[in-house]
């Protein structure tokens, strides 16, 4: 299984005020981030209650 990683940033402004979303994939982990705070986690394209309370 080989390894691999992807992180896409986007960044928009509502009502006056910036914010930065962020998605990092990881092997079949997926963490997405709003602000620096963890939104959510998949694993396998399934939510992963465990690994979002391991963060």
């Amino acid at each position: 299984m080989s390894k691999y990683i992807s992180a896409t940033t986007a960044g928009k402004t509502v009502n006056g005020r910036n914010t930065n979303t962020k998605r990092i994939t990881e092997n079949d982990q997926e963490k997405d981030e709003d602000d620096g705070k963890l939104k959510s986690f998949l694993l396998d394209g399934v939510a992963d209650e465990e690994g979002f309370e391991e963060e």
